[in-house]
């Protein structure tokens, strides 16, 4: 019995460790590991899999991988892969700082006081923590908007359900291209 109540309890500290224990999003950094793995998925496309979600990050040798032009947001096409039976909300970070990720997925033109290229900190603060999918149950669907990263390095991105359960996490390298 006292097996597997430890047992228990170790299983309920996985997900936090995993994936960190993102309550706290931009506290501390957070170890993310490697680029996720890519995969083709019909439809949907190739790239990495987020639950029954593909991002298109590929760079080209099977690694989770997007580039971002310095100072403007990064168009990212979400692919739905199959029906979700719940709702789902996307967060992501930025591994060595711990600060959230921002996005655009709204009906709405994305502008910038200054129009382009804007700074890191507009980057930084105009936009959603957090992205929801609606459950469906058509198979597919496509969410078009941005990613506003602001610096290169390892983000990932946490697709969770109901009370935050954790559904799916990637981890994509971000190398950044310059405006001349």
């Amino acid at each position: 019995m006292r097996a597997l109540a430890l047992c228990l309890a170790l299983a309920a500290l996985v997900p936090a460790v995993a994936f960190g224990n993102r309550s706290a999003v931009g506290t501390t950094a957070a170890a993310c590991g490697s680029p996720s793995r890519v995969g083709s998925f019909g439809k949907a496309g190739r790239g990495a899999e987020l639950g029954p979600l593909v991002l298109p990050f590929n760079d080209g040798a099977g690694r989770a991988a997007k580039i971002y032009v310095t100072g403007f947001p990064t168009r990212v096409v979400i692919r739905g892969r199959m029906a979700r039976r719940s709702d789902l909300t996307l967060r992501g970070y930025n591994c060595d700082s711990g600060q959230p990720l921002r996005f655009w997925y709204r009906n709405e033109p994305l502008t910038f006081p200054l129009g382009f290229p804007t700074t890191e900190e507009e980057l930084q603060h105009k936009g959603d923590l957090s992205v929801k999918f609606p459950a469906t149950k058509k198979l597919g669907g496509t969410h078009s908007g941005y990613m506003l990263f602001w610096t290169a390095g390892d983000w990932r991105l946490v697709l969770s359900g109901r009370g935050r359960a954790t559904v799916g996490s990637v981890v994509v390298r971000v190398s950044e291209e310059s405006v001349q």
